[in-house]
């Protein structure tokens, strides 16, 4: 095998990247199976008991899709030193795809469901947000179908390619009308993006305004690390989506984005769905019980670290004695209940716990 000196000099360039994106990205996805085992007890106190959902098929998605992910990944990126054929490349490079594009749906949509709940509106908002959020995907995903069918052409084994121990050569060869439409797809996703982190700003703007206590305070209690990393690292990876073809496809701050987007998005969507689970809001709870999860079950402790700030007593609060509707079943409604907290009785009229009406 013999190479060119423009060659060899493009080689001496590219590599050091290639190994430093390696190793960062092997950083991040040892992390993601060291979190994923030491959470796994968790997981299974928390959610295997709880019947099948939306709040539970969005966490089991989250949890084990990015395995796939990594798995695909390590064998498209990594120095495996094996060959694959050309449609085997192809299919790993599709599977990638989708596996990548589902991980970040599921998380957008569990986001959105978590900022529902936060701000408590009635169900008609919920249903203008999804089909917004409908949208905005789709007109993000469909215009880069003939970009990707281009991307996943792969060719045989290059001997540089494979002298290096990659598994795999790629055509690299697109057509103007299919980067100007990849191009078209990130500017929309980056006004999902933007669309999104102004909406979760917007509500904690809401409860920090409607509620007493410091906005470290109602972050903190409201799953605002989550959710405002979770928005940050998404509009991250925006931007870069946007500009990555003046940016370039192999450079080590696109690597970073992408790789907080595999491992650290799945993370935080599932600590969030984790928190919303155990939120000691009453009107959160409800709607919680309503959309994500099964109703509390009796004696089950909510999340006391993050005391509300105003006169309701969360730990005696008989939202955690009411019965509630899962997503699909009848709308919930809660006990009645006298304005100092006791409960009237089981006949599901409605009722009033310091001025919150529950119908």
């Amino acid at each position: 095998m013999s190479l060119s000196p423009e060659d060899l000099a493009d080689l001496t360039l590219e590599i050091p990247i290639w190994t430093l994106q390696e190793y960062l990205s092997l950083a991040l996805y040892s992390f993601y199976f060291y979190y994923f085992l030491t959470t796994l007890a968790e997981e299974v106190s928390t959610m295997w008991h709880q019947k099948r959902g939306t709040g539970k098929m969005l966490f089991f998605v989250n949890r084990y899709i990015p395995i796939a992910g990594i798995i695909q990944l390590i064998l498209l990126e990594f120095r495996v030193h094996t060959v694959f054929t050309p449609k085997g490349c192809t299919a790993l490079w599709i599977g990638t795809v989708v596996t990548a594009k589902a991980t970040t749906i599921v998380s957008e949509v569990a986001l959105l469901l978590c900022l529902y709940a936060l701000l408590g509106a009635s169900r008609r908002y919920l249903v203008l947000l999804l089909a917004v959020y409908t949208g905005l995907t789709l007109g993000g995903i469909i215009p880069q179908i003939g970009h990707g069918s281009e991307a996943a052409s792969a060719l045989p084994i290059d001997p540089i390619d494979e002298a290096l121990g990659y598994a795999c050569t790629w055509e690299n060869e697109f057509t103007p009308a299919a980067t100007a439409a990849y191009a078209a797809a990130g500017y929309v996703s980056l006004a999902k993006a933007v669309a999104i982190s102004a909406l979760a700003i917007a509500i904690f703007f809401v409860r920090y305004r409607n509620k007493t206590g410091t906005l470290i305070h109602i972050v903190r209690r409201d799953s605002g690390v989550q959710i405002l990393s979770l928005t940050a690292i998404r509009l991250g990876g925006a931007i870069t989506a946007a500009l990555q073809l003046k940016l370039g496809f192999y450079n080590i701050p696109v690597a970073i984005v992408d790789g907080l987007i595999t491992v650290l998005v799945p993370i935080l969507s599932c600590r969030l769905l984790l928190n919303m689970r155990k939120s000691g809001d009453p009107i959160v709870r409800t709607i919680v019980s309503t959309l994500l999860f099964d109703p509390p079950r009796p004696g089950e402790d909510s999340e006391d670290d993050f005391d509300d700030g105003d006169d309701t007593d969360v730990s005696a609060s008989p939202i955690e004695k009411a019965r509630f509707a899962g997503l699909g079943r009848k709308k919930a409604t809660a006990l009645g209940v006298k304005e100092k907290g006791d409960i009237e009785g089981g006949d599901g009229r409605s009722g009033n716990l310091d001025g919150i009406e529950y119908v």
